[in-house]
């Protein structure tokens, strides 16, 4: 019985993995059509935000975006860029607050994100703990 409830657990894994690797298509195939000139620094920037180990900033292609950039994309991914907002984004690395734009993109792509601000701000949160854990760890 243990084998099964093994089983299952890894066929659940696999079938996370399957949908997310879905859902980092879906979002590259949006961000393509936002900015196609630009296809192969979103697939860079998406299997570096990803944690692809041959992905790194230093990838053929990868070009970091400025802060002005990530407001720009955060207004257009449906932020209300206030003052605290503004200083959280400018505060924090790139790749936190990138992720944070694209998961909430993401989300509003599958359900209506009622607080967008609220959103991001968990997940940026969440990434930047994420980044804090990983280096005590080390």
């Amino acid at each position: 019985m243990s084998f099964v409830h093994s089983n299952t657990e890894g066929e659940n894994l696999t079938s996370q993995s399957t949908e997310l690797f879905r859902q980092a298509i879906v979002l590259l195939e949006k961000l393509t059509q936002l900015d196609p000139e630009h296809k192969s620094e979103h697939l860079a920037r998406l299997d570096h935000l990803m944690g692809f180990s041959s992905a790194s900033s230093n990838a053929p292609g990868f070009k970091s975006i400025h802060k002005a950039d990530l407001l720009a994309q955060g207004e257009a991914a449906g932020l209300n860029l206030n003052p605290k907002l503004v200083e959280e984004i400018n505060s924090s690395e790139h790749d936190a607050v990138e992720f944070a734009i694209l998961a909430l993109i993401w989300k509003s792509k599958q359900e209506y994100v009622s607080n967008p601000n609220g959103y991001f701000l968990a997940v940026l949160k969440d990434q930047q703990s994420k980044r804090k854990k990983q280096q005590q760890a080390i």
